[in-house]
């Protein structure tokens, strides 16, 4: 959509938003319904039929980049100490906020995904 809409730069800046080529584009992909697998439908709005994970990591390494000055600027400790247990509050185990620990799962299943 963002090749289609003439769109040049980081990924994370497209915007689609009125592009007829975009808009005629995911019109005619969204037109084929159920009437033919997901494969020819990403293949006729993408040109592949193969899926990858890179977009999705370039589009949050921004994110990536700030979540790890972040975290170095305020001295975080990721993850979870290996004495760590799950009821005991006597460790003074510091925690990751869960969206930052969500977001990092997230990039490090889809490097795995797309290995």
């Amino acid at each position: 959509m963002c090749n289609a809409s003439g769109h040049q730069g980081p990924l994370y800046k497209c915007d689609f938003y009125e592009s007829k080529e975009a808009g005629k584009l995911l019109g005619d992909m969204l037109k084929l319904g159920r009437s033919k697998p997901w494969p020819e439908a990403m293949e006729a709005i993408t040109g592949q039929r193969e899926m990858s994970a890179k977009p999705l990591l370039q589009y949050f390494e921004p994110l990536r980049e700030w979540l790890e000055e972040e975290n170095k600027r305020n001295d975080e400790f990721i993850g979870w100490e290996k004495t760590w247990r799950p009821y005991d509050t006597s460790s003074g185990t510091r925690f990751v906020p869960l969206f930052a620990t969500f977001v990092m799962l997230l990039l490090v299943n889809q490097l795995v995904v797309a290995e």
